[in-house]
């Protein structure tokens, strides 16, 4: 549909603003399919912080948004994320955003419990 072209062509723009504008996106519609590069959107060397800080809240948004059938898919984007974003230690708000998103996966994906009691 036209989502996914006008993403794409966001997307793979050398524009940061343009490249702002896919994260936008995914904000407001959060896909499994993009996490990977979402997550690479925290490379200090490759994007401007203020497309990281967004990127974070990308994630963020996906790990309140998706369905708990994509917890791995989020953990691994979430590893992968982090070990960029600790490439650089000057941007704290970067990282307390993912530390959101990790306790908030956390939570989302621990196994079910019984609230009667009764085994399943």
């Amino acid at each position: 549909g036209s989502f996914t072209g006008l993403f794409q062509e966001l997307r793979s723009s050398v524009s940061p603003g343009q490249r702002l504008g896919a994260i936008a996106l995914l904000h407001m519609f959060p896909s499994a399919r993009h996490l990977d590069w979402l997550a690479e959107r925290l490379d200090p060397e490759r994007e401007k912080p203020f497309v990281e800080y967004q990127a974070a809240v990308g994630l963020l948004q996906a790990v309140r948004g998706l369905p708990k059938a994509e917890c791995l898919t989020l953990a691994e984007a979430l590893r992968r994320a982090r070990g960029l974003a600790e490439r650089l230690t000057t941007d704290p708000p970067r990282t307390r955003v993912l530390d959101t998103a990790d306790s908030e996966l956390s939570a989302k994906c621990k196994p079910e419990s019984r609230a009667d009691g009764a085994l399943s």
